[in-house]
Protein backbone atom coordinates (compact mmCIF):
# COMPACT_ATOMS: atom_id res chain seq x y z
CA UNK A 1 0.00 0.00 0.00
CA UNK A 2 2.87 2.31 0.42
CA UNK A 3 4.49 2.08 -2.71
CA UNK A 4 1.04 2.26 -4.19
CA UNK A 5 0.45 5.45 -2.35
CA UNK A 6 4.51 6.85 -3.47
CA UNK A 7 3.75 6.03 -7.07
CA UNK A 8 0.16 8.04 -6.84
CA UNK A 9 2.20 10.94 -5.12
CA UNK A 10 4.51 10.85 -7.97
CA UNK A 11 2.38 10.56 -11.12
CA UNK A 12 -0.01 13.27 -9.31
CA UNK A 13 2.86 16.09 -9.03
CA UNK A 14 3.79 14.90 -12.60
CA UNK A 15 0.27 15.76 -13.84
CA UNK A 16 -0.36 19.07 -12.01
CA UNK A 17 3.62 19.73 -13.39
CA UNK A 18 2.42 19.25 -17.00
CA UNK A 19 -0.63 21.07 -16.37
CA UNK A 20 1.08 24.14 -15.31
CA UNK A 21 3.61 24.08 -17.91
CA UNK A 22 0.76 24.01 -20.33
CA UNK A 23 0.60 27.97 -19.49
CA UNK A 24 3.20 29.53 -20.83
CA UNK A 25 2.40 33.09 -19.57
CA UNK A 26 2.02 33.36 -15.56
CA UNK A 27 -0.10 36.04 -14.80
CA UNK A 28 1.01 38.01 -11.01
CA UNK A 29 -2.20 40.58 -9.84
CA UNK A 30 -0.97 42.43 -7.26
CA UNK A 31 -4.29 43.75 -5.08
CA UNK A 32 -3.11 47.01 -4.16
CA UNK A 33 -3.93 48.46 -0.33
CA UNK A 34 -4.10 51.93 -0.90
CA UNK A 35 -4.84 54.33 2.42
CA UNK A 36 -5.90 57.43 0.12
CA UNK A 37 -9.35 55.93 -0.55
CA UNK A 38 -10.15 56.87 3.04
CA UNK A 39 -12.18 53.90 3.32
CA UNK A 40 -13.15 50.53 5.03
CA UNK A 41 -13.00 48.37 2.06
CA UNK A 42 -10.11 47.00 0.34
CA UNK A 43 -10.10 48.94 -2.93
CA UNK A 44 -10.00 46.50 -5.25
CA UNK A 45 -13.49 45.29 -4.03
CA UNK A 46 -15.16 48.47 -4.87
CA UNK A 47 -17.93 47.47 -7.12
CA UNK A 48 -18.16 48.68 -11.11
CA UNK A 49 -20.85 47.77 -12.87
CA UNK A 50 -21.60 44.70 -11.49
CA UNK A 51 -18.20 43.50 -11.25
CA UNK A 52 -15.51 44.02 -8.31
CA UNK A 53 -12.59 46.41 -9.46
CA UNK A 54 -10.25 43.25 -9.46
CA UNK A 55 -12.31 41.22 -11.80
CA UNK A 56 -11.93 42.96 -14.89
CA UNK A 57 -7.89 42.84 -14.39
CA UNK A 58 -8.60 39.33 -13.82
CA UNK A 59 -10.85 38.47 -16.85
CA UNK A 60 -8.58 40.93 -18.72
CA UNK A 61 -5.43 37.73 -18.58
CA UNK A 62 -8.28 34.72 -18.13
CA UNK A 63 -6.62 32.27 -20.03
CA UNK A 64 -3.36 32.60 -18.31
CA UNK A 65 -2.08 30.71 -15.16
CA UNK A 66 -3.42 33.81 -12.60
CA UNK A 67 -1.40 34.15 -8.92
CA UNK A 68 -2.90 36.87 -6.53
CA UNK A 69 -0.53 38.64 -3.91
CA UNK A 70 -1.13 41.53 -1.90
CA UNK A 71 1.10 44.76 -1.42
CA UNK A 72 1.08 48.84 -0.74
CA UNK A 73 0.83 51.41 -2.76
CA UNK A 74 4.04 52.40 -4.21
CA UNK A 75 6.05 49.58 -2.01
CA UNK A 76 8.77 47.69 -4.33
CA UNK A 77 7.52 44.46 -5.19
CA UNK A 78 10.22 42.42 -7.10
CA UNK A 79 10.93 40.15 -4.36
CA UNK A 80 6.86 39.79 -3.75
CA UNK A 81 6.86 38.77 -8.18
CA UNK A 82 9.52 36.42 -7.04
CA UNK A 83 7.95 34.26 -4.77
CA UNK A 84 4.15 34.77 -6.47
CA UNK A 85 5.06 33.96 -10.22
CA UNK A 86 4.97 30.31 -11.42
CA UNK A 87 8.58 29.51 -11.98
CA UNK A 88 7.58 27.07 -14.63
CA UNK A 89 6.00 29.67 -16.83
CA UNK A 90 8.16 30.88 -19.67
CA UNK A 91 6.65 34.71 -18.87
CA UNK A 92 5.47 36.53 -16.02
CA UNK A 93 3.13 39.61 -16.60
CA UNK A 94 2.51 41.80 -13.91
CA UNK A 95 -0.63 43.24 -13.60
CA UNK A 96 -2.23 45.76 -10.47
CA UNK A 97 -5.73 45.35 -9.38
CA UNK A 98 -6.24 49.11 -9.53
CA UNK A 99 -6.01 49.28 -13.02
CA UNK A 100 -9.74 47.67 -13.72
CA UNK A 101 -10.11 49.58 -17.98
CA UNK A 102 -7.12 46.61 -18.90
CA UNK A 103 -8.33 44.86 -21.58
CA UNK A 104 -8.06 40.93 -22.73
CA UNK A 105 -6.85 42.31 -26.49
CA UNK A 106 -4.21 44.93 -24.56
CA UNK A 107 -2.95 41.80 -23.17
CA UNK A 108 -2.57 39.89 -26.29
CA UNK A 109 -1.02 42.98 -28.23
CA UNK A 110 1.70 42.92 -24.98
CA UNK A 111 2.24 39.30 -25.32
CA UNK A 112 2.94 39.11 -29.08
CA UNK A 113 5.33 42.36 -29.01
CA UNK A 114 7.19 40.69 -26.07
CA UNK A 115 7.78 37.56 -27.87
CA UNK A 116 8.52 39.13 -31.55
CA UNK A 117 11.29 41.64 -30.14
CA UNK A 118 12.54 38.60 -28.01
CA UNK A 119 12.62 40.70 -24.83
CA UNK A 120 14.04 39.97 -21.32
CA UNK A 121 11.88 42.44 -19.49
CA UNK A 122 9.43 45.51 -20.11
CA UNK A 123 8.04 47.76 -18.17
CA UNK A 124 4.30 48.98 -18.80
CA UNK A 125 2.41 51.88 -17.77
CA UNK A 126 1.41 50.32 -15.04
CA UNK A 127 2.97 46.62 -14.54
CA UNK A 128 5.76 44.71 -16.27
CA UNK A 129 6.56 40.96 -18.29
CA UNK A 130 9.43 39.34 -17.52
CA UNK A 131 10.62 36.13 -19.34
CA UNK A 132 10.79 34.14 -15.66
CA UNK A 133 13.78 32.91 -15.92
CA UNK A 134 15.53 36.17 -16.31
CA UNK A 135 12.73 37.90 -13.54
CA UNK A 136 13.98 34.67 -10.86
CA UNK A 137 17.11 36.16 -11.53
CA UNK A 138 16.69 39.78 -11.62
CA UNK A 139 17.96 42.19 -8.60
CA UNK A 140 16.32 45.32 -9.17
CA UNK A 141 13.37 47.20 -11.07
CA UNK A 142 15.17 50.04 -12.47
CA UNK A 143 16.58 50.85 -16.59
CA UNK A 144 13.81 48.38 -17.76
CA UNK A 145 13.08 49.27 -21.43
CA UNK A 146 9.52 50.96 -21.57
CA UNK A 147 6.71 50.74 -24.34
CA UNK A 148 2.98 52.23 -24.22
CA UNK A 149 0.21 50.30 -25.07
CA UNK A 150 -4.28 51.81 -24.86
CA UNK A 151 -3.12 54.30 -22.46
CA UNK A 152 -6.76 54.25 -21.84
CA UNK A 153 -6.26 50.49 -20.23
CA UNK A 154 -3.55 51.82 -17.60
CA UNK A 155 -5.92 54.48 -15.54
CA UNK A 156 -5.10 53.69 -12.50
CA UNK A 157 -7.76 53.92 -9.90
CA UNK A 158 -5.37 55.24 -6.82
CA UNK A 159 -8.25 57.60 -5.64
CA UNK A 160 -12.14 58.13 -5.50
CA UNK A 161 -11.70 60.47 -8.18
CA UNK A 162 -9.48 58.49 -10.56
CA UNK A 163 -12.06 55.67 -9.44
CA UNK A 164 -14.81 57.73 -10.31
CA UNK A 165 -13.11 58.41 -13.83
CA UNK A 166 -12.77 55.05 -14.33
CA UNK A 167 -16.27 54.79 -13.92
CA UNK A 168 -17.38 56.47 -16.57
CA UNK A 169 -15.14 55.33 -18.69
CA UNK A 170 -16.37 51.54 -18.17
CA UNK A 171 -20.16 53.08 -18.40
CA UNK A 172 -19.07 54.33 -22.15
CA UNK A 173 -17.57 50.96 -23.00
CA UNK A 174 -20.57 48.65 -21.95
CA UNK A 175 -22.94 51.47 -23.79
CA UNK A 176 -20.75 51.55 -26.86
CA UNK A 177 -20.56 47.54 -27.27
CA UNK A 178 -24.03 47.52 -27.23
CA UNK A 179 -24.91 50.32 -29.83
CA UNK A 180 -22.70 48.60 -31.94
CA UNK A 181 -24.50 45.47 -31.73
CA UNK A 182 -27.60 46.61 -32.45
CA UNK A 183 -29.61 48.27 -29.12
CA UNK A 184 -30.62 51.30 -29.45
CA UNK A 185 -29.75 53.50 -26.60
CA UNK A 186 -31.56 57.04 -26.89
CA UNK A 187 -30.06 58.93 -23.94
CA UNK A 188 -25.92 57.20 -23.13
CA UNK A 189 -26.18 59.67 -20.10
CA UNK A 190 -29.07 58.23 -17.98
CA UNK A 191 -28.86 54.91 -19.06
CA UNK A 192 -26.81 52.23 -16.58
CA UNK A 193 -26.09 48.82 -17.86
CA UNK A 194 -23.53 46.08 -15.43
CA UNK A 195 -21.12 44.43 -17.58
CA UNK A 196 -22.61 41.14 -17.20
CA UNK A 197 -26.09 42.04 -18.59
CA UNK A 198 -26.90 40.07 -22.35
CA UNK A 199 -29.11 42.50 -24.55
CA UNK A 200 -30.21 41.05 -28.01
CA UNK A 201 -30.02 43.20 -31.19
CA UNK A 202 -33.14 45.31 -31.76
CA UNK A 203 -33.78 45.93 -28.36
CA UNK A 204 -34.67 50.16 -27.99
CA UNK A 205 -33.95 51.66 -24.66
CA UNK A 206 -35.31 55.51 -23.78
CA UNK A 207 -34.06 57.26 -21.42
CA UNK A 208 -33.04 56.59 -17.50
CA UNK A 209 -33.35 52.78 -17.87
CA UNK A 210 -30.82 50.42 -15.08
CA UNK A 211 -30.29 47.55 -16.03
CA UNK A 212 -28.45 45.37 -13.59
CA UNK A 213 -26.79 41.58 -12.30
CA UNK A 214 -27.28 39.11 -14.93
CA UNK A 215 -30.30 40.21 -16.72
CA UNK A 216 -31.60 39.32 -20.04
CA UNK A 217 -33.59 41.44 -22.81
CA UNK A 218 -34.30 39.58 -25.48
CA UNK A 219 -34.90 40.71 -29.04
CA UNK A 220 -38.07 42.85 -30.24
CA UNK A 221 -38.60 44.44 -26.42
CA UNK A 222 -38.75 48.17 -25.86
CA UNK A 223 -37.84 50.02 -22.59
CA UNK A 224 -40.00 52.46 -22.15
CA UNK A 225 -38.83 55.49 -19.34
CA UNK A 226 -37.97 54.38 -15.83
CA UNK A 227 -37.36 50.57 -15.59
CA UNK A 228 -34.97 49.16 -13.28
CA UNK A 229 -33.87 45.92 -14.44
CA UNK A 230 -32.00 43.41 -11.80
CA UNK A 231 -31.50 39.62 -12.56
CA UNK A 232 -34.23 38.74 -14.27
CA UNK A 233 -35.20 37.65 -18.15
CA UNK A 234 -37.11 39.37 -20.25
CA UNK A 235 -38.30 37.72 -23.56
CA UNK A 236 -39.16 38.72 -27.32
CA UNK A 237 -41.27 41.76 -28.38
CA UNK A 238 -41.92 42.60 -24.77
CA UNK A 239 -43.20 46.46 -23.40
CA UNK A 240 -42.14 47.59 -20.33
CA UNK A 241 -43.00 51.13 -19.14
CA UNK A 242 -41.22 52.78 -15.90
CA UNK A 243 -41.33 49.08 -13.65
CA UNK A 244 -39.03 47.72 -11.11
CA UNK A 245 -38.46 43.89 -11.96
CA UNK A 246 -36.11 41.62 -9.65
CA UNK A 247 -35.28 38.21 -10.15
CA UNK A 248 -38.34 37.44 -12.58
CA UNK A 249 -39.02 36.66 -15.95
CA UNK A 250 -41.60 38.22 -18.35
CA UNK A 251 -42.50 35.74 -21.46
CA UNK A 252 -42.90 36.66 -24.78
CA UNK A 253 -45.38 40.19 -26.00
CA UNK A 254 -45.65 40.90 -22.63
CA UNK A 255 -47.01 44.92 -21.92
CA UNK A 256 -47.05 46.17 -18.39
CA UNK A 257 -47.82 49.57 -17.53
CA UNK A 258 -46.32 52.05 -15.79
CA UNK A 259 -45.12 51.54 -11.60
CA UNK A 260 -45.31 47.83 -11.53
CA UNK A 261 -43.57 46.10 -9.10
CA UNK A 262 -42.89 42.50 -10.31
CA UNK A 263 -40.65 40.11 -8.16
CA UNK A 264 -39.31 36.99 -6.01
CA UNK A 265 -39.13 34.53 -9.28
CA UNK A 266 -42.57 35.74 -10.92
CA UNK A 267 -43.03 34.66 -14.23
CA UNK A 268 -45.40 37.00 -16.21
CA UNK A 269 -46.69 34.34 -19.25
CA UNK A 270 -46.58 35.19 -22.54
CA UNK A 271 -49.15 37.52 -24.17
CA UNK A 272 -49.72 39.03 -20.63
CA UNK A 273 -50.99 42.76 -20.46
CA UNK A 274 -50.52 43.96 -16.83
CA UNK A 275 -52.40 47.56 -15.76
CA UNK A 276 -50.46 50.24 -13.31
CA UNK A 277 -49.29 50.15 -10.15
CA UNK A 278 -49.63 46.46 -9.12
CA UNK A 279 -47.39 44.54 -6.82
CA UNK A 280 -46.71 40.66 -8.01
CA UNK A 281 -44.36 38.79 -5.36
CA UNK A 282 -43.54 34.91 -6.28
CA UNK A 283 -46.78 34.52 -8.35
CA UNK A 284 -47.35 33.21 -11.72
CA UNK A 285 -49.41 35.59 -13.76
CA UNK A 286 -51.25 33.98 -16.88
CA UNK A 287 -52.48 36.89 -20.16
CA UNK A 288 -56.11 35.71 -18.77
CA UNK A 289 -55.99 36.68 -15.13
CA UNK A 290 -58.35 39.44 -14.36
CA UNK A 291 -56.17 41.92 -13.20
CA UNK A 292 -56.65 45.38 -11.29
CA UNK A 293 -54.41 48.42 -10.71
CA UNK A 294 -53.41 49.37 -7.22
CA UNK A 295 -53.55 45.44 -5.87
CA UNK A 296 -50.75 43.49 -4.31
CA UNK A 297 -50.20 39.68 -5.80
CA UNK A 298 -48.56 37.74 -3.28
CA UNK A 299 -47.82 33.82 -3.41
CA UNK A 300 -49.25 32.28 -0.23
CA UNK A 301 -46.74 31.07 2.50
CA UNK A 302 -47.36 26.80 2.59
Amino acid sequence: MEIFESELDTQTETLELEREQENQVCAVILKVENQKFGINQKPYDLNMFGKKMIDYVSNAVFDADIRYANCNFGEDVLDLIKSTTNPNSKYTIVLFSDTPLFRHKTYLQIMEYFELKKLLALKLTRGYVFQTSYLLSLENLNGLQMQYFEEEDFVTCSSLKQYAMANDILHNRILDFFMKNGVVIKDPASTFIDAEVDIEPNVVIEPFNTICGKSIIKSGTYLLNGNKIADSVVCENCVLDGIELQNSIIEKKCHISKGNVIKNNTKVCQDAKIPPYCLFDGVIVESDDNLKSFVQYIAKED
